[in-house]
């Protein structure tokens, strides 16, 4: 799905460094040398910051295009905070946008020669993308040497233009927003994550020119962050969400996206006329359901092929990012987006004789819903269908998901599905914290001096669909490192003797891991005791960093479970065992008993994440309970031969 949020990141791209012409440019003085030391002393981190930035928005009608565009100014001005810095200022623009201009000048006014280059953008997350990025190079010669840069943009559509961000990628001494707003134009601007900031507003009426300013304006902002595992940047940032509602030509007014309605009718109007030539996995449709006797069987043997034989790619391309490719294409070329995906399931399952649909989503990395009618509200497509009067949601992208599984990322979100003229608004279901469960089975008894036995896993939901994608994208000769890795088997101190698991090409039913091991290194032996404790297999819990600035996102909600049932050896008897432990909090809870039960001592735990989203003021608290577990996990046993 397009994605809309402006992101910034640093380019890292090969520096062609810009010659300083000291007969034109301004040395640094006395004041700007103190500045950029001060700066140092704030930002450590950083060899540049913006002293002062300004982005600046204003509209338009194009005749030609019968659209409202935008024009898009972004200024700042550069400061050094060592010599020698280099800097890379950039625009991104794509199919729907273009970059007229950029330049840069020294702090005398005089122009900077500059080398501008427009680029593609290469993306991890991408196979395909439309997204370019227009740079220069800029090389500060000494401490406190400054340049102004400017770039100006221009949005085809008004469409297209999402948000606005306060923040970016370097700390910056003082940053304004400035939007024009003509009266012929109906739009929103909505402020989002302002609370806990010092951000003032204006707005001036220019009755001439018929038109209003709204700037804002932020002083001492630090730069975005780039932690790994925290929500997107529409949860954390201050920024503005652009809405535009309708505007007014020659007394006629014209909607944009004045409601969901319209969203929607926008969306509908990619997808009623699609040219789609199903004819051509008809066969294969048949083939599928042939021996099936229930719909869900039906229902399950599509979804399944679709899983199985057709890559996904993530892809953007113009108004591509946000229209179907055909089925027929998705299913000759094996590969698609989520659209194309999506596209081909549905018109599978129709064939089927199902109601199948279209239905956009945004997953948990937005932090908007439909309340706000924006192309920003999602960034997913999946299918919706029909069964026994149920409605059952597809993600064909989670290639390991079972069906009726749905994942971390759009549980509880809400779903636009189609529904011909008019749209259907639902929610994803959210799934039992159960859902995502690892199990792990312990038979152990002590041989002398190290522990021996026979352990199992079990993994349901997303710990089994996390694990199968690993195995399934992993060469066949690294399963075996991979799979002890992921149950923490790879430890020096355990000897595997057998390892067998199932079909890691089966996504129906739990998967489960068998082994036979040997544990050295466990017991300590003191005149007639012996000592040990039962930390095996990744007991220790990780803490959450504490100089981290965002909150956390973990994968998905789940339940572990251990049973470890070790058997005292003939001639001993049990002295002590730990006491338990009980910690219920909202953002962990962990249960973990001790007992002496005939000749065998059981330890029984649990430890479960209910929540995917661990807010930042909960750190210090769930590192406490992390710390408490740990420390009580490395408690002895103890146990003394008879005399």
């Amino acid at each position: 799905m397009k994605s809309l949020h402006i992101v910034f990141i640093i380019i890292t791209l090969y520096l062609v460094t810009i010659p300083v012409q000291g007969q034109i440019s301004k040395k640094p003085t006395s004041g700007d040398i103190s500045k950029a030391r001060k700066f140092k002393v704030l930002y450590p981190d950083f060899t540049v910051v913006a002293n002062a930035a300004k982005n600046s928005y204003q509209f338009d009608f194009d005749p030609n295009t019968n659209k409202v565009i935008a024009y898009e100014a972004k200024s700042q001005t550069l400061i050094a905070l060592e010599p020698g810095a280099l800097y890379q200022p950039y625009q991104f623009f794509d199919e729907m946008s273009v970059v007229e201009s950029a330049g840069a000048i020294y702090k005398n006014n005089k122009v900077v020669p500059l080398n501008l280059k427009r680029e593609k953008f290469n993306s991890d997350q991408f196979f395909y993308t439309d997204a370019k990025v227009a740079y220069f190079n800029l090389d500060f010669p000494d401490l406190g040497f400054q340049y102004s840069t400017e770039f100006k943009k221009r949005h085809h559509d008004i469409k297209f233009l999402s948000t606005a961000y306060l923040h970016s990628d370097l700390p910056c001494q003082s940053k304004t927003i400035e939007v024009v707003i003509p009266e012929w134009l109906n739009i929103e601007i909505k402020e989002m994550n302002f609370k806990g900031y010092c951000i003032s507003k204006n707005i001036k009426f220019d009755h001439s020119k018929k038109q209003k300013t709204i700037t804002y304006k932020i002083n001492n902002i630090v730069a975005r962050s780039k932690e790994s595992n925290s929500p997107g940047p529409s949860y954390i940032y201050p920024h503005l969400l652009f809405l535009p509602k309708s505007y007014t030509i020659s007394n006629k007014e014209i909607n944009l996206f004045s409601s969901l309605q319209d969203l929607y009718n926008w969306y509908w109007s990619l997808i009623e006329d699609l040219e789609e030539n199903p004819k051509i996995y008809s066969g294969l449709v048949q083939e599928l359901i042939a021996q099936k006797n229930t719909e869900l069987s039906k229902l399950k043997s599509i979804y399944n092929w679709v899983q199985d034989n057709i890559r996904y790619i993530a892809f953007e391309d113009g108004l591509a990012g946000f229209q179907p490719a055909l089925s027929q294409d998705v299913f000759n070329n094996k590969y698609g987006d989520c659209k194309g995906m999506s596209n081909l399931l549905k018109q599978m399952l129709k064939l089927a004789g199902f109601d199948a649909r279209l239905a956009w989503i945004g997953t948990r990395d937005i932090a908007y819903d439909y309340s706000t009618p924006s192309l920003s509200s999602d960034n997913h497509m999946i299918c919706a269908v029909y069964i026994e009067d149920d409605l059952m949601f597809l993600d064909a992208t989670e290639q390991f998901a079972s069906l009726g599984e749905y994942a971390e990322r759009i549980q509880d979100r809400q779903v636009l599905i189609e529904n011909g003229s008019s749209y259907l608004l639902r929610s994803v279901p959210k799934r039992k914290i159960e859902s995502n469960s690892e199990d792990t089975q312990i038979e152990l008894e002590i041989n002398e001096t190290y522990l021996e036995g026979r352990i199992t896993h079990t993994f349901s939901g997303e710990c089994k669909s996390s694990i199968l994608y690993h195995i399934n994208n992993t060469p066949y000769d690294s399963h075996r490192n991979l799979i002890l890795s992921h149950i923490n088997a790879n430890d020096k101190n355990i000897y595997i003797q057998d390892l067998e698991h199932s079909n890691a090409k089966n996504k129906e039913g739990d998967f489960s891991i068998n082994i036979d091991a040997k544990i050295s290194n466990q017991i300590s032996t003191f005149e007639s005791e012996k000592y040990f404790n039962l930390e095996l297999f990744g007991n220790e819990l990780s803490l959450i960093d504490s100089n981290r600035e965002s909150d956390l996102f973990i994968p998905f909600k789940s339940k572990k479970t251990k049973l470890i049932k070790l058997k005292i050896p003939e001639g001993y008897d049990l002295k002590h065992l730990p006491n338990d432990l009980q910690i219920n909090s909202e953002f962990i809870q962990i249960n973990t008993s001790y007992r002496l039960i005939e000749r065998y001592i059981i330890c029984h735990q649990k430890i479960i994440h209910p929540k995917a989203h661990i807010p930042l003021n909960a750190f210090n608290q769930y590192n406490k309970y992390v710390n408490q577990y740990n420390t009580h996990s490395l408690e002895s046993i103890l146990i003394e031969q008879i005399k």
